[in-house]
Protein backbone atom coordinates (compact mmCIF):
# COMPACT_ATOMS: atom_id res chain seq x y z
CA UNK A 1 0.00 0.00 0.00
CA UNK A 2 2.76 2.47 0.94
CA UNK A 3 4.67 1.74 -2.25
CA UNK A 4 1.49 2.37 -4.22
CA UNK A 5 1.07 5.76 -2.59
CA UNK A 6 4.68 6.70 -3.20
CA UNK A 7 4.23 5.85 -6.84
CA UNK A 8 1.12 8.02 -6.72
CA UNK A 9 3.18 10.92 -5.44
CA UNK A 10 5.61 10.40 -8.33
CA UNK A 11 2.68 10.28 -10.73
CA UNK A 12 1.34 13.51 -9.26
CA UNK A 13 4.59 15.34 -9.91
CA UNK A 14 4.81 14.05 -13.50
CA UNK A 15 1.17 14.62 -14.37
CA UNK A 16 1.39 18.17 -13.02
CA UNK A 17 4.25 18.93 -15.39
CA UNK A 18 2.67 17.17 -18.38
CA UNK A 19 -0.70 18.84 -17.94
CA UNK A 20 0.52 22.26 -16.88
CA UNK A 21 -0.47 23.93 -20.14
CA UNK A 22 -4.12 22.94 -19.86
CA UNK A 23 -4.40 23.26 -16.08
CA UNK A 24 -3.38 26.92 -16.12
CA UNK A 25 -5.96 28.15 -18.63
CA UNK A 26 -8.14 29.67 -15.93
CA UNK A 27 -5.20 31.26 -14.12
CA UNK A 28 -3.96 32.83 -17.34
CA UNK A 29 -7.02 35.03 -17.26
CA UNK A 30 -5.55 36.56 -14.10
CA UNK A 31 -2.04 37.16 -15.45
CA UNK A 32 -2.43 40.96 -15.53
CA UNK A 33 -3.60 40.91 -11.91
CA UNK A 34 -0.78 38.63 -10.80
CA UNK A 35 1.74 40.82 -12.61
CA UNK A 36 0.56 43.77 -10.57
CA UNK A 37 0.88 41.70 -7.40
CA UNK A 38 4.43 40.68 -8.22
CA UNK A 39 5.95 44.05 -9.03
CA UNK A 40 6.02 44.84 -5.29
CA UNK A 41 5.17 47.71 -2.98
CA UNK A 42 1.72 48.98 -2.04
CA UNK A 43 1.04 49.92 -5.65
CA UNK A 44 1.93 46.34 -6.57
CA UNK A 45 -0.68 44.91 -4.17
CA UNK A 46 -4.00 46.34 -5.41
CA UNK A 47 -7.48 45.45 -4.24
CA UNK A 48 -8.75 42.22 -5.76
CA UNK A 49 -11.75 43.02 -8.00
CA UNK A 50 -15.16 42.69 -6.38
CA UNK A 51 -17.59 40.06 -7.69
CA UNK A 52 -18.99 40.60 -11.14
CA UNK A 53 -21.42 38.24 -12.84
CA UNK A 54 -19.37 35.20 -13.71
CA UNK A 55 -18.25 34.76 -17.29
CA UNK A 56 -19.32 31.10 -16.97
CA UNK A 57 -23.08 30.58 -17.06
CA UNK A 58 -24.27 28.88 -13.88
CA UNK A 59 -25.94 26.09 -15.85
CA UNK A 60 -22.67 25.24 -17.60
CA UNK A 61 -20.57 24.88 -14.45
CA UNK A 62 -19.50 21.52 -13.18
CA UNK A 63 -21.46 21.04 -9.94
CA UNK A 64 -20.00 20.50 -6.49
CA UNK A 65 -19.10 16.85 -5.91
CA UNK A 66 -21.03 15.40 -2.96
CA UNK A 67 -20.31 11.67 -3.26
CA UNK A 68 -17.05 11.63 -1.29
CA UNK A 69 -15.46 13.57 1.62
CA UNK A 70 -15.04 17.27 0.94
CA UNK A 71 -11.62 18.64 0.03
CA UNK A 72 -11.40 21.85 2.06
CA UNK A 73 -8.51 24.15 1.13
CA UNK A 74 -7.29 25.32 4.53
CA UNK A 75 -6.57 29.07 4.12
CA UNK A 76 -6.13 28.28 0.42
CA UNK A 77 -3.30 26.17 -0.92
CA UNK A 78 -1.09 27.54 1.82
CA UNK A 79 1.44 24.74 1.61
CA UNK A 80 2.59 26.42 -1.60
CA UNK A 81 1.67 30.10 -1.22
CA UNK A 82 1.18 32.49 1.71
CA UNK A 83 -2.06 31.71 3.52
CA UNK A 84 -5.31 33.64 3.04
CA UNK A 85 -4.11 35.35 -0.15
CA UNK A 86 -5.88 35.59 -3.50
CA UNK A 87 -3.12 33.54 -5.07
CA UNK A 88 -3.47 30.74 -2.51
CA UNK A 89 -7.22 30.53 -3.08
CA UNK A 90 -6.91 30.60 -6.86
CA UNK A 91 -4.28 27.89 -6.68
CA UNK A 92 -6.54 25.74 -4.48
CA UNK A 93 -9.38 26.01 -6.98
CA UNK A 94 -7.05 25.06 -9.79
CA UNK A 95 -5.91 22.03 -7.79
CA UNK A 96 -9.44 20.72 -7.25
CA UNK A 97 -10.69 22.11 -3.93
CA UNK A 98 -14.37 21.58 -3.19
CA UNK A 99 -14.36 24.43 -0.66
CA UNK A 100 -11.95 27.27 0.00
CA UNK A 101 -11.67 28.02 3.70
CA UNK A 102 -10.97 31.37 5.32
CA UNK A 103 -10.91 33.09 8.69
CA UNK A 104 -12.78 36.36 9.03
CA UNK A 105 -11.60 39.19 11.27
CA UNK A 106 -12.23 42.95 11.16
CA UNK A 107 -10.20 46.10 10.63
CA UNK A 108 -10.35 49.23 12.78
CA UNK A 109 -12.81 50.79 10.34
CA UNK A 110 -15.09 47.75 10.29
CA UNK A 111 -14.04 46.04 7.06
CA UNK A 112 -14.19 42.25 7.15
CA UNK A 113 -10.86 40.72 6.16
CA UNK A 114 -9.47 37.24 5.54
CA UNK A 115 -6.86 36.67 8.22
CA UNK A 116 -6.22 33.95 10.78
CA UNK A 117 -4.44 35.54 13.75
CA UNK A 118 -5.71 38.54 15.69
CA UNK A 119 -2.13 39.80 15.44
CA UNK A 120 -0.29 40.59 12.23
CA UNK A 121 3.15 39.51 13.44
CA UNK A 122 3.55 35.98 12.07
CA UNK A 123 2.18 36.24 8.53
CA UNK A 124 2.83 39.82 7.39
CA UNK A 125 5.84 42.12 7.10
CA UNK A 126 4.42 44.50 9.72
CA UNK A 127 7.72 44.49 11.64
CA UNK A 128 9.41 46.10 8.62
CA UNK A 129 6.99 49.04 8.63
CA UNK A 130 8.63 51.49 11.00
CA UNK A 131 5.72 53.88 10.62
CA UNK A 132 3.58 51.38 12.52
CA UNK A 133 6.03 50.56 15.30
CA UNK A 134 4.04 52.54 17.86
CA UNK A 135 0.89 50.52 17.16
CA UNK A 136 2.07 47.43 19.08
CA UNK A 137 -0.41 46.67 21.86
CA UNK A 138 -1.27 44.10 24.52
CA UNK A 139 -4.84 42.83 24.68
CA UNK A 140 -6.54 40.01 26.51
CA UNK A 141 -7.67 37.41 23.99
CA UNK A 142 -9.52 34.34 25.24
CA UNK A 143 -8.23 34.91 28.76
CA UNK A 144 -4.58 35.33 27.75
CA UNK A 145 -2.56 38.55 27.38
CA UNK A 146 -1.28 38.78 23.81
CA UNK A 147 1.21 41.39 22.58
CA UNK A 148 1.64 42.38 18.95
CA UNK A 149 0.20 44.42 16.11
CA UNK A 150 -3.55 43.74 16.01
CA UNK A 151 -5.79 43.90 12.94
CA UNK A 152 -8.32 45.95 14.94
CA UNK A 153 -5.82 48.82 15.28
CA UNK A 154 -5.40 49.33 11.52
CA UNK A 155 -7.69 50.62 8.81
CA UNK A 156 -8.30 48.52 5.74
CA UNK A 157 -6.10 50.81 3.66
CA UNK A 158 -3.25 50.40 6.14
CA UNK A 159 -3.69 46.62 6.21
CA UNK A 160 -3.58 46.56 2.41
CA UNK A 161 -0.14 48.17 2.52
CA UNK A 162 1.32 45.09 4.26
CA UNK A 163 2.84 42.13 2.46
CA UNK A 164 1.80 38.60 3.37
CA UNK A 165 4.39 35.93 4.13
CA UNK A 166 4.65 32.20 4.75
CA UNK A 167 3.95 31.16 8.33
CA UNK A 168 6.40 28.23 8.33
CA UNK A 169 10.09 28.78 7.63
CA UNK A 170 10.48 25.34 6.02
CA UNK A 171 7.99 26.27 3.28
CA UNK A 172 8.73 28.22 0.11
CA UNK A 173 9.59 31.83 1.01
CA UNK A 174 9.88 33.23 -2.51
CA UNK A 175 6.38 34.74 -2.50
CA UNK A 176 6.79 36.69 0.74
CA UNK A 177 5.66 40.28 0.27
CA UNK A 178 4.07 39.64 -3.14
CA UNK A 179 0.45 39.55 -2.01
CA UNK A 180 -1.77 41.60 0.26
CA UNK A 181 -4.52 40.93 2.77
CA UNK A 182 -7.87 40.50 1.03
CA UNK A 183 -11.38 41.32 2.17
CA UNK A 184 -14.24 38.89 2.71
CA UNK A 185 -15.92 40.25 -0.43
CA UNK A 186 -12.76 39.76 -2.47
CA UNK A 187 -12.57 36.18 -1.20
CA UNK A 188 -16.15 35.59 -2.29
CA UNK A 189 -15.36 36.97 -5.74
CA UNK A 190 -12.69 34.30 -6.21
CA UNK A 191 -15.20 31.52 -5.56
CA UNK A 192 -17.93 33.09 -7.70
CA UNK A 193 -15.57 33.60 -10.63
CA UNK A 194 -14.29 30.01 -10.62
CA UNK A 195 -14.99 27.95 -13.77
CA UNK A 196 -16.87 25.34 -11.71
CA UNK A 197 -18.97 25.45 -8.54
CA UNK A 198 -16.62 26.04 -5.60
CA UNK A 199 -17.93 26.38 -2.07
CA UNK A 200 -16.74 28.75 0.61
CA UNK A 201 -16.06 27.83 4.24
CA UNK A 202 -15.61 31.04 6.28
CA UNK A 203 -14.98 31.13 10.03
CA UNK A 204 -16.36 33.72 12.42
CA UNK A 205 -13.00 34.28 14.12
CA UNK A 206 -12.67 35.46 17.74
CA UNK A 207 -16.14 37.07 17.80
CA UNK A 208 -15.95 38.16 21.45
CA UNK A 209 -12.68 40.04 20.90
CA UNK A 210 -13.87 41.60 17.63
CA UNK A 211 -17.16 42.77 19.15
CA UNK A 212 -15.24 44.31 22.06
CA UNK A 213 -12.78 46.22 19.87
CA UNK A 214 -14.71 47.15 16.71
CA UNK A 215 -17.91 49.18 16.76
CA UNK A 216 -20.04 49.61 13.67
CA UNK A 217 -21.91 52.88 13.22
CA UNK A 218 -25.28 51.16 12.89
CA UNK A 219 -24.83 49.30 16.17
CA UNK A 220 -24.71 45.89 14.52
CA UNK A 221 -22.48 43.06 15.67
CA UNK A 222 -19.62 41.26 13.93
CA UNK A 223 -21.94 38.32 13.25
CA UNK A 224 -24.51 40.63 11.63
CA UNK A 225 -21.92 42.10 9.26
CA UNK A 226 -20.65 38.61 8.46
CA UNK A 227 -24.11 37.34 7.49
CA UNK A 228 -24.97 40.58 5.66
CA UNK A 229 -21.98 39.96 3.39
CA UNK A 230 -23.04 36.40 2.61
CA UNK A 231 -26.60 37.52 1.84
CA UNK A 232 -25.32 40.35 -0.36
CA UNK A 233 -23.75 37.80 -2.70
CA UNK A 234 -26.63 35.33 -2.72
CA UNK A 235 -25.49 32.72 -0.21
CA UNK A 236 -28.53 31.02 1.29
CA UNK A 237 -30.23 27.68 1.71
CA UNK A 238 -30.06 24.69 4.00
CA UNK A 239 -27.58 21.90 3.42
CA UNK A 240 -28.10 20.16 0.05
CA UNK A 241 -30.95 22.45 -0.97
CA UNK A 242 -31.04 23.76 -4.54
CA UNK A 243 -29.90 27.21 -3.40
CA UNK A 244 -27.04 25.72 -1.37
CA UNK A 245 -25.83 23.50 -4.21
CA UNK A 246 -25.80 26.55 -6.50
CA UNK A 247 -23.58 28.52 -4.07
CA UNK A 248 -22.34 26.16 -1.37
CA UNK A 249 -21.16 27.52 1.97
CA UNK A 250 -20.43 26.21 5.44
CA UNK A 251 -20.14 28.70 8.32
CA UNK A 252 -17.76 27.64 11.09
CA UNK A 253 -16.90 28.92 14.54
CA UNK A 254 -15.33 27.83 17.83
CA UNK A 255 -17.94 29.99 19.61
CA UNK A 256 -21.23 28.13 20.12
CA UNK A 257 -23.09 31.32 21.06
CA UNK A 258 -22.17 32.86 17.69
CA UNK A 259 -23.45 29.80 15.84
CA UNK A 260 -26.71 29.94 17.79
CA UNK A 261 -27.04 33.69 17.16
CA UNK A 262 -26.55 33.42 13.40
CA UNK A 263 -28.97 30.50 13.17
CA UNK A 264 -31.67 33.17 13.45
CA UNK A 265 -30.11 35.09 10.55
CA UNK A 266 -29.45 32.36 7.95
CA UNK A 267 -30.29 28.73 7.22
CA UNK A 268 -26.84 28.08 5.74
CA UNK A 269 -25.22 24.97 7.29
CA UNK A 270 -22.94 25.57 10.25
CA UNK A 271 -19.96 23.66 11.66
CA UNK A 272 -19.01 23.74 15.35
CA UNK A 273 -15.21 23.81 15.63
CA UNK A 274 -13.61 21.87 18.46
CA UNK A 275 -10.08 22.57 19.67
CA UNK A 276 -7.59 20.83 21.90
CA UNK A 277 -8.97 18.86 24.85
CA UNK A 278 -7.34 21.34 27.25
CA UNK A 279 -8.99 24.46 25.79
CA UNK A 280 -12.52 25.50 26.84
CA UNK A 281 -14.90 27.21 24.44
CA UNK A 282 -14.01 30.87 24.03
CA UNK A 283 -17.47 32.27 24.81
CA UNK A 284 -19.25 29.77 27.09
CA UNK A 285 -16.19 28.37 28.92
CA UNK A 286 -17.33 24.78 28.40
CA UNK A 287 -14.81 21.94 28.54
CA UNK A 288 -14.00 19.64 25.66
CA UNK A 289 -15.62 16.77 27.54
CA UNK A 290 -18.87 18.68 27.95
CA UNK A 291 -19.18 19.76 24.31
CA UNK A 292 -18.48 16.26 23.00
CA UNK A 293 -20.91 14.49 25.32
CA UNK A 294 -23.96 12.88 23.73
CA UNK A 295 -26.31 15.33 25.37
CA UNK A 296 -24.49 18.37 24.01
CA UNK A 297 -24.11 16.91 20.52
CA UNK A 298 -27.88 16.32 20.52
CA UNK A 299 -28.39 19.95 21.59
CA UNK A 300 -25.99 21.55 19.13
CA UNK A 301 -27.40 19.61 16.15
CA UNK A 302 -30.38 21.99 16.32
CA UNK A 303 -28.01 24.67 15.04
CA UNK A 304 -25.21 22.88 13.16
CA UNK A 305 -24.81 20.10 10.60
CA UNK A 306 -21.41 18.97 11.80
CA UNK A 307 -18.30 19.40 13.90
CA UNK A 308 -14.77 20.39 12.92
CA UNK A 309 -12.47 18.83 15.52
CA UNK A 310 -8.71 18.84 15.75
CA UNK A 311 -7.31 15.55 14.41
CA UNK A 312 -5.72 14.76 17.78
CA UNK A 313 -9.12 14.73 19.50
CA UNK A 314 -10.18 11.92 17.16
CA UNK A 315 -6.94 9.92 17.12
CA UNK A 316 -4.60 10.73 20.02
CA UNK A 317 -0.86 10.34 19.52
CA UNK A 318 2.19 9.50 21.59
CA UNK A 319 5.80 9.97 20.50
CA UNK A 320 4.48 10.73 17.00
CA UNK A 321 2.66 7.40 16.75
CA UNK A 322 -1.12 7.00 16.53
CA UNK A 323 -3.02 5.60 19.49
CA UNK A 324 -6.45 3.98 19.53
CA UNK A 325 -9.08 6.30 18.00
CA UNK A 326 -11.67 7.84 20.29
CA UNK A 327 -15.38 7.36 19.67
CA UNK A 328 -15.92 10.99 18.61
CA UNK A 329 -16.60 10.22 14.92
CA UNK A 330 -18.94 7.35 15.81
CA UNK A 331 -20.80 9.55 18.31
CA UNK A 332 -21.10 12.45 15.88
CA UNK A 333 -22.43 10.21 13.12
CA UNK A 334 -24.92 8.68 15.57
CA UNK A 335 -26.30 12.21 16.00
CA UNK A 336 -26.36 12.77 12.23
CA UNK A 337 -23.47 15.22 12.41
CA UNK A 338 -20.73 15.41 9.81
CA UNK A 339 -17.07 15.41 10.89
CA UNK A 340 -14.56 17.69 9.11
CA UNK A 341 -11.23 17.46 11.01
CA UNK A 342 -8.21 19.74 10.68
CA UNK A 343 -5.37 19.99 9.54
CA UNK A 344 -3.69 17.69 7.00
CA UNK A 345 -0.19 18.64 5.88
CA UNK A 346 2.31 16.86 3.64
CA UNK A 347 5.56 17.64 5.45
CA UNK A 348 7.39 15.07 7.56
CA UNK A 349 7.14 17.51 10.48
CA UNK A 350 3.39 16.90 10.59
CA UNK A 351 3.12 13.28 9.43
CA UNK A 352 3.00 10.59 12.09
CA UNK A 353 5.49 7.74 11.86
CA UNK A 354 2.64 5.33 11.09
CA UNK A 355 2.36 6.87 7.63
CA UNK A 356 6.07 6.52 6.73
CA UNK A 357 6.29 10.13 5.48
CA UNK A 358 3.52 9.40 2.95
CA UNK A 359 0.62 11.90 2.92
CA UNK A 360 -1.42 9.56 0.72
CA UNK A 361 -1.27 6.88 3.41
CA UNK A 362 -2.62 9.45 5.90
CA UNK A 363 -5.52 10.36 3.62
CA UNK A 364 -6.28 6.65 3.14
CA UNK A 365 -6.38 6.09 6.90
CA UNK A 366 -8.65 9.02 7.70
CA UNK A 367 -11.06 8.50 4.82
CA UNK A 368 -11.29 4.72 4.76
CA UNK A 369 -10.56 3.75 8.37
CA UNK A 370 -11.76 6.65 10.47
CA UNK A 371 -14.56 7.61 8.06
CA UNK A 372 -14.53 11.41 8.11
CA UNK A 373 -16.78 13.52 5.87
CA UNK A 374 -14.37 16.29 4.94
CA UNK A 375 -10.72 17.21 5.44
CA UNK A 376 -9.02 20.57 5.97
CA UNK A 377 -5.73 20.37 4.08
CA UNK A 378 -2.85 22.72 3.32
CA UNK A 379 -2.12 20.70 0.16
CA UNK A 380 -5.31 20.64 -1.86
CA UNK A 381 -3.75 19.04 -4.91
CA UNK A 382 -2.50 16.00 -3.00
CA UNK A 383 -5.89 15.25 -1.48
CA UNK A 384 -7.63 15.80 -4.81
CA UNK A 385 -5.26 13.46 -6.62
CA UNK A 386 -5.61 10.78 -3.94
CA UNK A 387 -9.39 10.89 -4.25
CA UNK A 388 -9.32 10.90 -8.03
CA UNK A 389 -7.08 7.84 -8.11
CA UNK A 390 -8.96 5.89 -5.43
CA UNK A 391 -12.58 7.00 -5.81
CA UNK A 392 -14.94 4.39 -7.29
CA UNK A 393 -16.46 7.17 -9.39
CA UNK A 394 -13.17 8.25 -10.91
CA UNK A 395 -12.74 8.11 -14.67
CA UNK A 396 -10.89 4.82 -15.02
CA UNK A 397 -9.92 5.50 -18.61
CA UNK A 398 -8.30 8.79 -17.63
CA UNK A 399 -6.34 7.07 -14.87
CA UNK A 400 -5.29 4.34 -17.26
CA UNK A 401 -4.06 6.88 -19.80
CA UNK A 402 -2.12 8.72 -17.11
CA UNK A 403 -0.40 5.56 -15.89
CA UNK A 404 0.37 4.56 -19.50
CA UNK A 405 1.90 8.00 -20.06
CA UNK A 406 4.08 7.63 -16.96
CA UNK A 407 5.11 4.09 -17.91
CA UNK A 408 6.09 5.28 -21.40
CA UNK A 409 8.21 8.07 -19.98
CA UNK A 410 9.93 5.71 -17.54
CA UNK A 411 10.56 3.21 -20.33
CA UNK A 412 12.02 5.88 -22.57
CA UNK A 413 14.21 7.13 -19.75
CA UNK A 414 15.48 3.59 -19.18
CA UNK A 415 16.63 3.26 -22.81
CA UNK A 416 18.64 6.47 -22.73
Amino acid sequence: MVQCFRFGYFAERISFRLDSCSSYRWVLAFVPLLFLFLIGGYVGRPFYPFPIKSKVADGNRQPLQTFRPYNVAHRGSNGELPEETAAAYMRAIEEGADFIETDILASKDGALICFHDVTLDDTTDIADHKEFAYRKRTYEVQGVNVTGWFTVDFTLQELKSLGMKQRYKFRDQQYNGKFSIITFEEFISIALEAPRVVGIYPEIKNPIFINQQVKWADGRKFEDKFIDTLKKYGYKGSYMSKDWLNQPAFIQSFAPSSLIYISNLTDLPKIFLIGDVTIPTQDTNQSYWEITADGYLEFIKQYVVGIGPSKETIVPTSNNYLLTPTDLVVKAHAHDLQVHPYTYRNEDTFLHFDFHQDPYAEYDYWINNVGVDGLFTDFTGSLHNFQEWTSPSSDDSKASKLLHKIASMMSTHGRV
